[in-house]
């Protein structure tokens, strides 16, 4: 009998470990929350390309002299998340992938059980967009700095891709929809969306978050 009394107390204290272990929460998402092709990781980029990842879709804005249609994207998901392309496992800011038109991104949840396909699509610009954002007759600037702005643009510039420019103070990190912005602050962002804005100051310790609510104008006639 006495050498039967460790083997049960074994057991129970496995049973005990066990019965501890965390459960993963489902959280029945399936997101790409941003997807960047660093110019760092992908030489044919003068500068990053940043996605605009929206409605299961990822749009990417190449000059015309982009042939290259490999790239080695960083991205993040929503919890859970695993990302693949035809059939490969995609790791963030190490495997390349195919970035083109009609190429497809697969995302699935490994705790919900659920998946989702993501179409790519590629425009190709002369790069005046980038620079100038020519459907703007003007630079569009917020009142005032606050934690919920807005801006309003021409009709023919709502929900389209314009150039974002933010500009922090020394030692910040800008984030502009939970993706690093390049060191000249300079964004591609979706217009028919809100825009997410953190700012990080490293040293300090210390951030704000700010929303950018872009609107279309009414009744007003520029000249």
């Amino acid at each position: 009998m006495k050498r039967i009394i460790p083997i049960i107390a074994t057991l129970a204290i496995i049973a005990a470990a066990t019965s501890c272990e965390k459960k993963k929460t489902p959280d029945n998402q399936v997101s790409i929350k941003s997807m960047t092709l660093p110019a760092s990781l992908n030489p044919v980029l003068k500068e990053d390309a940043v996605g605009v990842a929206g409605a299961r879709k990822v749009k990417f804005i190449f000059p015309k002299t982009v042939t290259e249609t490999t790239f080695i994207p960083v991205f993040e998901l929503s919890e859970h998340d695993v990302l693949s392309q035809y059939g490969k496992v995609l790791t963030s800011g190490t495997t390349p992938c195919k970035i083109a038109n009609g190429d497809s991104l697969h995302i699935s949840d490994d705790v919900s059980g659920v998946s989702s396909d993501y179409v790519i699509e590629v425009v190709f610009d002369d790069g005046k967009v980038a620079a100038d954002n020519v459907l703007l007759p003007m630079d569009v600037i917020p009142d005032r700095i606050e934690e919920t702005m807005f801006v309003s643009v021409p009709g023919e510039a709502y929900m389209r891709n314009l150039t974002l420019t933010v500009k922090a103070g020394p030692n910040d990190v800008i984030k502009v929809n939970h993706a690093s912005v390049p060191a000249n602050g300079k964004t591609l962002v979706d217009t028919g969306f809100p825009v997410e804005i953190k700012v990080t100051d490293d040293i300090a310790g210390t951030s704000s978050s700010y929303v950018l609510n872009i609107v279309p104008q009414t009744g007003m006639v520029i000249r």
